[in-house]
């Protein structure tokens, strides 16, 4: 059955998902600030919307991708916003990695006008039990997520109730290899946020175990190698520490430093709600923002091994 999926925000994780869905046959509406962004997915079949509402007039389930809980707010409240053209019976899937106390209010927005809500953050799928689908060959620079958006080898957080969980259920397996239904509305997004602080305090450990490593005049590459192998072994080491630093190659973009100071912000806030003074959190955090403010800010992840590297040289 050919579905009528609405994207908004097409970044690296969105516009994979566009192309994903594309890419089986349905029919996919898009909306993003930058023009040059819908013409280039226009290129390939998406209809560019003028605006979240257009979006929704188009479209059955709308797939909601943007970098901040603000972002989020103004394309669904805004003039011209989803809230204007959603219909009873539709569904919004919020997959931005934004806080969880914002999915309240959204949703006695969405339930008002007789529409269905959930969250489903994604990451990449490291579930090597399922059949990863092949990655596309298309030029570009893309980080894990990009490229797991395109293939649709995702791994989505679900929030919400059962039922309206089932109703997005068709879309979530269009775009991804599996979900995990963690709990009420807004549990999605707060393992999203702890997967998050997970990942990024690994990297900084990882980072500084290679400078170690690097200022022992040892091959980067061979004791990548060789943690692989070990009980030290991480999808970030084997992502982000053989590919970008252990190659020594740190690219602008994809998911930049300012990002992760973003998400260890909103998972900071999420354990202080709950009584849990975040140590560890807090220490990565407060690196992560002296990172940002270098001129490392707008680097990819994997630049944090730089940064430490010029701290441990002052």
């Amino acid at each position: 059955m050919k579905l009528r999926i609405g994207v908004i925000g097409t970044g690296v994780i969105g516009g994979g998902m566009v192309r994903r869905a594309l890419a089986e046959g349905h029919e996919v509406g898009v909306f993003d600030l930058r023009a040059e962004v819908l013409e280039e997915l226009a290129a390939v079949g998406a209809r560019p919307a003028s605006s979240s509402a257009d979006l929704a007039a188009h479209c059955d389930t709308v797939v909601i991708s943007l970098p901040r809980a603000e972002d989020v707010e103004k394309a669904c409240f805004a003039a011209a916003g989803l809230l204007e053209g959603l219909r009873p019976g539709m569904v919004v899937i919020d997959s931005s990695t934004t806080p969880p106390a914002g999915m309240e209010k959204l949703r006695q927005a969405v339930t008002a006008r007789g529409a269905h809500l959930i969250d489903a953050p994604l990451c990449p799928s490291q579930n090597r039990e399922l059949q990863f689908r092949p990655i596309p060959t298309r030029p570009g620079s893309f980080n894990a997520a990009g490229y797991a958006s395109e293939a649709g080898n995702l791994c989505f957080f679900v929030g919400g109730d059962t039922a309206d969980v089932a109703l997005a259920r068709p879309v979530l397996e269009v775009l991804g290899l599996e979900f995990h239904h963690v709990g009420p509305l807004g549990s999605g997004k707060l393992v999203k946020l702890l997967h998050n602080a997970i990942n990024i305090t690994a990297l900084a450990a990882i980072s500084e175990a290679m400078l170690v490593a690097k200022r022992n005049d040892l091959d980067l590459r061979v004791v990548t190698e060789a943690l692989m192998t070990s009980l030290a072994d991480s999808a970030m080491l084997r992502q982000q520490g053989r590919k970008f630093i252990a190659e020594q190659h740190f690219p602008k973009g994809l998911f930049p430093l300012h990002f992760s100071v973003k998400d260890l912000g909103y998972a900071l806030d999420c354990a202080r709600a709950v009584g849990v003074v975040p140590s560890v959190t807090g220490a990565t955090h407060a690196l992560y923002t002296r990172a940002a403010a270098s001129p490392y800010g707008d680097y990819y992840n994997p630049a944090i091994f730089r940064f430490i590297e010029d701290e441990a040289s002052t």
